[in-house]
């Protein structure tokens, strides 16, 4: 399947994207190529090969949720630029 210019313009505008007229050839060019490599990959025979595993399918070995006392707070916020009475001290993000 090959992309004409009007083609990439059209979906370089729906991706908002600003190209320039040069640039619409060599992205047509590139395209086609990939385009033709999908159409290639779409004609492999898979009929019975598995699924590839996924590590969502596995149990989770989480911990349980306890608070817990923090026993090395000095130790944690000596590396922080900035404390106060035990506290993190950040920058205001909102007005």
């Amino acid at each position: 399947m090959a992309l004409d210019p009007d083609a990439i313009r059209r979906l370089a505008t729906l991706s908002r994207l600003a190209l320039a007229d040069d640039e619409v050839a060599g992205y047509s060019e590139s395209l086609t190529e990939i385009l033709a490599v999908l159409d290639r990959l779409q004609g492999l025979p898979v009929g019975d090969a598995l699924p590839l595993a996924s590590p969502l399918a596995l149990p989770q070995a989480l911990r349980p949720d306890v608070a817990e006392p923090v026993t090395n707070q000095e130790a944690l916020q000596a590396g922080a630029p900035a404390t106060d009475s035990g506290f993190f001290l950040v920058p205001k993000v909102l007005s």
